[in-house]
């Protein structure tokens, strides 16, 4: 480590603990310091935001989370294909499209929403494509693709996919609307 000199910029990252609300959020700041000959001064500071509706649009986050929710429907649809089964196959594939196609539609208007109203859209259209991809694979597919995929066979796996993305939804609508009330 070379000694400092005066007018260098030094930087010093801190992990925080931070309450809001009834829960506590780790946060990581990076701050820069000039070095002066009287006294140290902060130039800057980058803050991780603490709020859905404060965090910042981010390509990566943004479209993996968009393909994450909605990839197993691709996978569907290849087991289906590789079953003989193509016409069944085009249901989850539309799903698919109809989901990236929202994420793609709600990344160009990033500049007029926040990210909590595009999670919540996201969320929105989730809540028909996974039930549609679900319940046309459980009722239409063969018992030899579903075999293959181990298709769960219980009340409880179509409870799950009806009610997760409508539970996330109103989850982070309620946690919105608290805080800014």
């Amino acid at each position: 480590m070379k000694p400092t000199q005066p007018g260098d910029i030094i930087r010093v990252s801190v992990l925080r603990l931070t309450e809001a609300g009834s829960t506590y959020i780790v946060i990581w700041q990076t701050q820069g310091y000039t070095i002066n000959q009287e006294r140290t001064q902060m130039n800057g500071s980058l803050d991780i935001s603490t709020d859905i509706s404060q965090s910042r649009w981010n390509a990566g986050g943004w479209f993996g989370g968009a393909i994450g929710s909605s990839a197993w429907m691709v996978i569907i649809a290849c087991f289906l294909i590789g079953f003989d089964q193509t016409g069944l196959a085009i249901v989850p594939v539309i799903c698919f499209a109809i989901t990236m196609t929202a994420a793609v539609m709600i990344w160009y208007c990033r500049a007029r929403i926040s990210v909590a109203s595009g999670m919540l859209t996201l969320i929105g259209v989730l809540t028909f494509t996974i039930p549609i991809t679900w319940f046309s694979t459980s009722l239409f597919a063969n018992d030899a693709v579903r075999a293959s995929m181990n298709w769960p066979s219980s009340p409880i796996a179509t409870l799950l996919v009806l009610f997760t993305a409508p539970a996330v939804g109103l989850w982070m609508l309620f946690v919105e609307t608290r805080r800014t009330s």
